[in-house]
Parts: structure tokens; sequence; C-alpha cells
């Protein structure tokens, strides 16, 4: 089952793993206070502004940035872990 429009706020970036560690924001969100977010698609990072989707890499991304994610399943764990669909800034 998937989740769209799961706010969060980026923690940390890794670009040797390529993972972005975010933290959710709304009460009770899915993804919990710490999750590790991997990519589905390669280019791993579509970003819709206004009405066309852009291709990002991580390198547009910054910690402490908001973005709304578009995520697959999340695994139960500490931290959670889930794989983006979308993410946009």
């Amino acid at each position: 089952m998937g989740f769209s429009g799961v706010n969060a706020v980026i923690l940390e970036i890794d670009k040797e793993d390529q993972t972005m560690t975010v933290k959710g924001i709304d009460e009770n969100s899915v993804i919990g206070d710490k999750c590790i977010l991997i990519w589905e698609a390669d280019p791993f990072i579509t970003v819709a502004t206004n009405s066309e989707p852009k291709c990002l890499s991580l390198d547009d991304f910054s910690v402490g940035d908001y973005v709304v994610l578009v995520i697959s399943e999340v695994q139960e764990s500490y931290p959670t872990r889930a794989k983006a669909i979308t993410i946009q800034l």
C-alpha cells in the first residue's frame, strides 16, 4: 500500500549511499520521527514544480528542507524505511 502527500523535513542526506533521512511532521505520521528513504526509480527523484515534473538529484536538496513524499510501503522498524516514488520540494 502506498502513501501520498506525506509531509516531512530532511534530517540528513547521504550521497554515498544515495539515501535521505527524513522526519514526519504530521501528528502520528506514517513514517515516524526518523525514516530512511531509498528510491524506486532512476533518476531517483522527481519533483513536480507547478505542473511540469522535473528530475532532481540529491544535490538539489538541503538538510532542513520541507518535502512532500509519495512513498510505497513503510517498513515498521526504527528508524522506519520507505521507498520514495516522488518527492516534491
